[in-house]
């Protein structure tokens, strides 16, 4: 939900409180439309009652299930143990992963997080509803369900109008606390110095000195380029004498 508010908010941030409502209300409008049409169009595609990414994760699952191995240990009670075949390439794989099915509630738990996590039928779970002979679709969460979503973007929204035209709230008028505003210049840090950041016995770091304070290597550094200057100018005096005695 953070990073949905954040996506609305992205680049307009800065904006005064009117034109910050109306960017958010349009770009909610905008989106809401936008996905009514897309699930529309899944609805009318197929005969499928999941959206098409439900449909892409369960056929990726169903294709790695088919390569577990699964032993009932309580059919009535739906539990199952399943072990994963080994991956030479990774040297992953070969786990023993336990299963539940709540067959009353069409809901199940596995060892892997991933079943009740995401509340999709996951590989370990696939590979034991075709052990038991059901169906894994019995067992993925209805929010998945094309139905569902049409409904969930089947909200409609009323006209924003004009700014004039708002209601004049009542609530309590917020002000912004002054003493948080950042303060111009590098923000202090505020992390806790240990050994790593003490200079070392016996180095040639010091404290405090830097290329600003450190006058005796950038007048060094400077007379170094005055002497190489003088050199230069040096040596092209001998060879513009060397050149005058050859014209003589």
């Amino acid at each position: 939900m953070a990073e949905s508010v954040n996506g609305i908010f992205k680049g307009i941030r800065a904006l005064p409180i009117v034109s910050l409502v109306q960017h958010t209300y349009w770009r909610l409008v905008e989106k809401f439309d936008k996905y009514r049409l897309e699930t529309g169009a899944e609805i009318r595609s197929g005969p499928s009652q999941f959206s098409t990414k439900c449909e892409e994760l369960m056929k990726a699952w169903s294709q790695k299930a088919v390569g577990h191995s699964v032993t009932a240990l309580d059919r009535r009670q739906g539990i199952y143990v399943v072990q994963t075949p080994p991956n030479n390439f990774n040297m992953t794989g070969s786990n023993t992963l336990t299963v539940h099915f709540d067959d009353p509630n069409r809901t199940g738990f596995c060892t892997c997080g991933e079943f009740q996590g995401n509340k999709i039928t996951c590989s370990n779970a696939i590979a034991a509803c075709n052990r038991m002979g059901a169906s894994a679709y019995r067992f993925v969460n209805n929010v998945y369900k094309l139905e569902t979503v049409m409904a969930c973007y089947g909200t409609s929204f009323a006209p924003l109008g004009e700014p004039k035209c708002w209601k004049k709230h009542n609530d309590p008028t917020i002000h912004p606390n002054l003493d948080m505003i950042r303060k111009p210049g590098r923000p202090i840090s505020t992390r806790i110095h240990n050994e790593m950041d003490w200079p070392r016995e016996g180095s040639s770091q010091q404290v405090g000195h830097n290329a600003s304070t450190c006058g005796g290597q950038a007048s060094g550094s400077g007379s170094n380029r005055r002497g190489s200057g003088g050199q230069r100018s040096a040596r092209g005096g001998r060879r513009g004498g060397s050149r005058g005695n050859r014209r003589g």
